[in-house]
């Protein structure tokens, strides 16, 4: 199983590492999301939130606008999922 990434003990959502995808290729959202067929909208959603329910497509389309494997997309939001999952068991939702 994968680790949650933490950095100083600060969790790293989906919406972070998105986000440090796009930067780190220098990228705006309005180009992803051109890239995906996605709204620039969608994007920043994507950005701020801690969790979304994305379809397999919707990652598929930002693999490819993000030049990593749909795989690496999958496993980032499923270890999200699982996260914000675990967290909300520990607090009784």
């Amino acid at each position: 199983m994968y680790k949650f990434i933490t950095y100083d003990k600060v969790t790293v959502s989906f919406g972070d590492r998105l986000r440090r995808m796009r930067k780190k290729l220098k990228l705006r959202q309005w180009e992803v999301a051109e890239r995906a067929g996605l709204s620039r909208d969608y994007i920043s959603v994507l950005e701020l939130s801690d969790t979304q329910q994305l379809k397999i497509s919707t990652l598929a389309a930002l693999a490819g606008a993000l030049e990593v494997s749909a795989r690496h997309l999958v496993l980032l939001a499923l270890e999200d999922y699982l996260h914000v999952q675990a967290q909300k068991q520990e607090a009784g939702v």
